[in-house]
């Protein structure tokens, strides 16, 4: 078949050599911004899942038993109330394993802690804080109260922002490859353009030619792809290992799952796809300015 065959003339010049190191570069800074991309997204996710159908309610530090009885009564009210799954005090153990990873073990001992109230709230439900606080201003006028679901919205924008600028920067990328492959090609192109002349002289067609450079264009894209995804993968061992001994509360652990795998695994494929079918079109462009 003529596309498995290749002019041996037009794999020995040393321009040849740019085409690798261009998409490996642009593999790298791709598979990193993708990579970050699906990183704050699933740690978003994990927020808001966590967080959306919550409340916290907080109350001053217990300093009397009557305070005790108080926050009975408070978490036993929140508990009947229509539209609440569960309520529950939390107790100062663990809000003090929750607040150690901030300031530290040694500085809570002479710090006077709030009581938090954990609300959960049934799928669906129809109840507002507004509605809470109504009725926590006839027992515990002092109280405040924390809805989640308003900082979320917030939190799900900027995620959703996140992802069309890391969409918007790995088109960039790929715009930049498209024009530096077509540049880069049409400099190989003038290299080799005595040699392109002779084959059309004694008959090859624009095709037989174009399939020449995209064979070529084909075993260089895939060496430089997947040394670029290979580089890709290394930077997201290393950022794996020094977070891994990190404490990083709102990240947490950073991990892809099996499907954002496959998706960043099609990454050096398209940019091959991409820069092979670039350097034909331009051959094809460049073959009948010429001729």
């Amino acid at each position: 078949m003529p596309f498995l065959r290749r002019h041996q003339a037009f794999s020995q010049h040393a321009s040849s050599q740019i085409l690798p190191i261009i998409l490996a570069v642009m593999v790298y800074l791709s598979g990193l911004v993708v990579i970050g991309a699906m990183i704050l997204d699933s740690s978003i996710s994990r927020w808001s899942g966590n967080l959306q159908a919550n409340l916290t309610i907080q109350l001053g530090p217990l300093s009397k038993a009557g305070d005790k009885e108080a926050l009975e009564t408070i978490v036993k009210m929140l508990d009947e109330m229509e539209g609440v799954d569960s309520a529950r005090a939390l107790p100062l153990e663990e809000l003090e394993e929750l607040l150690v990873p901030w300031i530290g073990g040694d500085v809570l001992g002479d710090i006077p802690l709030p009581r938090l109230i954990d609300v959960r709230l049934e799928p669906g439900a129809k109840l507002t804080s507004h509605k809470i606080m109504e009725r926590l201003a006839e027992i515990a006028p002092n109280a405040g109260i924390d809805d989640h679901s308003e900082w979320i919205n917030s939190v799900l924008k900027l995620g959703h922002l996140a992802r069309v600028i890391a969409v918007a920067v790995v088109g960039l990328i790929l715009f930049v490859a498209v024009v530096t492959v077509a540049l880069s090609t049409q400099a190989y192109f003038a290299v080799h353009q005595s040699t392109v002349e002779i084959m059309h002289v004694i008959g090859a067609s624009d095709r037989y030619i174009a399939n020449q450079f995209g064979r070529q264009a084909l075993t260089l894209g895939i060496f430089g792809s997947f040394l670029g995804m290979g580089l890709t993968l290394i930077t997201f061992t290393l950022v794996q290992e020094v977070a891994a001994d990190a404490t990083v509360p709102l990240i947490g652990k950073i991990w892809l799952t099996p499907l954002e795998w496959m998706t960043l695994g099609l990454l050096p494929c398209v940019v091959t796809l991409v820069s092979m079918i670039t350097i034909r079109l331009t051959i094809f462009f460049t073959l009948a300015r010429l001729y």
